[in-house]
């Protein structure tokens, strides 16, 4: 264990370069802050070092192995590095974890997805739904995104997440059998609702921005098109919310095939 009593150490520094997602990317690296997320991020193993508050650290000294690096930092310290309104005075630097495994037979493709909550509330959902794998436009928002990691939950050391140019990756999956979904609703044939779906054995859900929806060369690659069924109360529901109730119906579907 270590002391930094400094706010222009030059590791605090460092800390702070974090806040930019080129920085993150450029070092693989990234911060989570609360004890909650740090613990997750423990039991996965990504956690290079922690800064914390003297008495957080007697709070949870015996909860963290002795094999991590502890620095004790102080109040001005941490709110130097928090990204929090309120910080709980615990903050771990982490390394990115990068999972490589076979994609599963159910994933999920997000087009030019922006709000960060929105990201994060999707990857917990998937984690309670067994989604397993999630592939992200380019465009869309960073993964790392402090305001995504706070949503997820955690869930976000729970799935398989990659970068990919969507056009180029439905047509690979197709070859591998994959049978694509969308949702949206301008087109000329009628869109089934999701309570009448059948899903595949090999299934690939795509949804698109949170405005404008899945672009229209992707929309051109879709197999089956979509909606939720809604009362008229309602126009459309929230992004995260639709991915929620799709993949929920997937996992059920799943579960009593």
């Amino acid at each position: 264990m270590k002391e930094i009593t400094a706010v222009n150490n030059p590791l605090i520094q460092y800390l702070r370069t974090l806040h930019k997602s080129k920085n993150r990317y450029q070092n693989q690296q990234f911060l989570v802050e609360g004890w909650h997320l740090v613990e997750k991020a423990l039991q996965e193993q990504v956690v290079l070092q922690i800064f914390i508050l003297a008495d957080q650290w007697q709070k949870y000294q015996k909860k963290i192995s002795k094999t991590i690096k502890i620095v004790v930092v102080t109040q001005a310290i941490i709110k130097k590095i928090s990204q929090e309104v309120s910080s709980q005075g615990i903050i771990a630097l982490c390394q990115f974890k990068v999972i490589k495994e076979p994609n599963p037979n159910n994933l999920l493709l997000l087009d030019n997805i922006q709000d960060p909550s929105n990201l994060g509330a999707i990857l917990r959902s998937c984690s309670a739904f067994g989604i397993k794998k999630i592939f992200l436009s380019f465009d869309s928002v960073d993964l790392y995104n402090h305001k995504v990691i706070n949503a997820s939950q955690g869930a976000i050391f729970n799935i398989n997440l990659e970068y990919h140019d969507l056009m180029s990756l439905v047509e690979k999956l197709k070859s591998e059998s994959y049978y694509i979904y969308g949702t949206f609703l301008h087109q000329t044939k009628r869109p089934k609702t999701l309570e009448t779906i059948r899903f595949k054995t090999k299934n690939a859900i795509i949804f698109g921005n949170e405005g404008q929806g899945i672009n229209q060369q992707l929309r051109n690659l879709i197999d089956e098109n979509f909606l939720i069924k809604t009362t008229n109360n309602v126009e459309s529901l929230n992004l995260a919310t639709s991915v929620a109730i799709t993949i929920y119906s997937l996992f059920i579907t799943n579960k009593l095939a």
